[in-house]
């Protein structure tokens, strides 16, 4: 009842209880994962669970018939294909970026983090930026110090 009210009606329904809810698909991955694990556990059927992870590569490796892929196979291309799409957007973004660089004595925001502040004083809805700081330091590694326009306790 509460799944149908927060979420509405599923578009489909999975389980392996009964063949009126049940896809195809399902019905033959779980076939072919039993016979899998029987052909691996032989005579030792209580050692089901040490041949879970023979079991796992075997199935994650096997190509199957209809596409020509192994599950393995198919999350490589989506990674590939992910990996792909973010390097592009990162490149385009990376190219209306512009350098900015900081020296002794300008002021800028300083966005406070979670670390930064103590533990009892953290609040996810207080404004994390604090009035302008000056950069009063710079040392060898290009850190720079800085100073608050107005006292902060958390700096």
């Amino acid at each position: 009842r509460d799944v149908y009210l927060l979420h509405g009606l599923p578009a489909s329904i999975v389980s392996d209880r009964d063949t009126r809810f049940t896809d195809g698909q399902t019905e033959v991955v779980n076939r072919s994962l039993g016979n899998l694990l029987r052909s691996l556990v032989g005579d030792h059927p209580k050692a089901w669970d040490q041949k879970l992870p023979q079991a796992e590569f075997a199935h994650n490796h096997a190509v199957n018939r209809s596409t020509g892929l192994s599950p393995n196979h198919v999350l490589a291309q989506v990674h590939q294909t992910t990996h792909a799409h973010l390097v592009a957007a990162t490149t385009k973004a990376d190219q209306k970026r512009r350098a900015v660089n900081f020296g002794v004595g300008d002021f800028v925001w300083a966005i406070l983090t979670k670390d930064r502040f103590p533990a009892h004083e953290y609040s996810k809805l207080a404004s994390k930026k604090i009035d302008l700081v000056e950069i009063v330091g710079e040392d060898q590694s290009k850190c720079l110090s800085f100073e608050p326009s107005q006292p902060c306790s958390y700096l």
